[in-house]
């Protein structure tokens, strides 16, 4: 099975979150959660067509996905380090993955900037509770490389 599914299969998918549309409307990202594993597929809103997009990346469906501004990659969060770790990474339609934010602990991603040179997560340490721990707000500026803590350090950060 290559993973695409059609508009009307994808729901009897028994469960998918984070839909995420792209900056132009024509697409529609989702995690597909099926038999324990999580697939990233794309949704051509014209025509109905799903696809999936091949990653070796552990994917996180709690987490949610992000387009980058010109809609060829997203941001995802990654974890191979089981619960203890969670990264966030690019991953291109064609499925190649990079890096973004590696950390001890676990990161969260909560907004990009309109440029894609800034993003907003959050982390906590990898010993803390995944939620009951204060989360630490930062501002990554992808071209000087650097994280800006905007938070304390024992403030809690989180969605409800």
């Amino acid at each position: 099975m290559d993973g695409s599914l059609s508009i009307d299969e994808l729901g009897s998918v028994p469960s998918f979150t984070w839909p995420a549309v792209s900056p132009s409307g024509a697409s529609l990202a989702v995690y597909r959660e099926q038999d324990e594993q999580c697939t990233l597929l794309v949704i051509d809103l014209e025509t109905g067509t799903t696809s999936s997009i091949p990653s070796d990346l552990s994917l996180k469906p709690n987490h949610r996905i992000v387009w980058d501004r010109a809609g060829e990659q997203l941001y995802v969060h990654h974890s191979d380090a089981g619960a203890e770790r969670t990264d966030i990474y690019t991953l291109g339609l064609d499925g190649t993955a990079q890096p973004l934010i590696t950390r001890e602990g676990r990161c969260w991603l909560w907004d990009v900037s309109p440029d894609d040179r800034s993003l907003l997560y959050s982390h906590c340490r990898p010993d803390a509770d995944l939620w009951e721990s204060p989360r630490t707000l930062y501002r990554y500026d992808r071209d000087a490389d650097t994280h800006h803590q905007l938070t304390p350090d024992d403030q809690f950060v989180m969605a409800r």
